[in-house]
């Protein structure tokens, strides 16, 4: 989830691979969005990813940019 749905952890659910592996790929113009996976009921900042901010309630979400 992140600022490119509205944070809704309803859209853009992730599938798991034969591989075992969660995945959903989301087509997104260029920009820079904020994400969080949401697991089990929990917020989780990209363990993969190093590119962080703090948000509004003091926790980290990560960011990626997306080249035009």
């Amino acid at each position: 989830m992140g600022d490119f749905n509205a944070w809704d952890p309803k859209k853009h659910l992730m599938k798991e691979t034969s591989e075992g592996l969660w995945e959903k790929i989301v087509l997104l113009p260029p920009g820079t969005y904020e994400y969080k996976f949401y697991i089990d009921g929990q917020w989780v900042a990209d363990p993969a990813n190093a590119d962080q901010r703090i948000n509004d309630y003091g926790t980290r979400n990560s960011v990626i940019v997306v080249e035009g």
